[in-house]
């Protein structure tokens, strides 16, 4: 992959077909792979138009081996964050059952409305609209894990749009995952 931040040119390209489209959408979800594409220019350009638009802003950025970018989506509504890169924002941010105060310091610190944990096998905890939840995983077996994140997210994005209640949006999110996890890579 070409790992080389967009030229200057190209991020306003970019940033003016999102202004564009945003218009159409409810809701914005950003899946940040760390490739380069989403400069902290346009990271911060997505957060400031959705915030000027009155979009909600789902951000799941993922840490690269040397860091988190994940203060360059600061103001975003909603991060979505797995336990690993919740300890690289907040380093005590060890996320268990007894963690909604942790939530808050994490969200606080994102300057978000709300933080979404994935937990993998144990799950999801999440503080949104200042209510917390908690999704117990579905016992399935496992076969490639790889993106499992990602089938959360783009669920649970959409349904929390449509003011869903917050147990429903996690089994639901949670049920998506444990069928990814069931599934080879691209094979079904």
């Amino acid at each position: 992959l070409d790992n080389r931040d967009l030229s200057p040119e190209l991020t306003e390209r970019v940033l003016g077909v999102l202004t564009e489209g945003v218009e159409r959408c409810d809701t914005v979800v950003v899946s940040d792979y760390r490739h380069g594409f989403l400069t902290p220019t346009l990271a911060r350009g997505v957060v400031d138009l959705c915030t000027k638009k009155g979009k909600t802003l789902y951000v799941d950025s993922q840490q690269s081996q040397s860091a988190a970018n994940h203060k360059e989506y600061s103001g975003a509504n909603v991060f979505v964050l797995n336990e690993k890169e919740a300890q690289a924002i907040l380093p005590d941010a060890m996320v268990d059952d007894g963690s909604i105060a942790k939530l808050e310091t994490l969200a606080t610190t994102l300057r978000a409305e709300g933080v979404v944990i994935k937990r993998g096998a144990a799950g999801a905890l999440a503080l949104l609209g200042g209510r917390s939840w908690r999704a117990e995983a579905a016992k399935v077996t496992a076969v490639d894990t790889c993106g499992a994140g990602d089938a959360f997210l783009s669920v649970t994005a959409p349904v929390a749009a449509t003011g869903a209640p917050l147990d429903l949006i996690g089994f639901i999110g949670n049920a998506a995952g444990a069928m990814k996890v069931g599934i080879i890579g691209h094979r079904q």
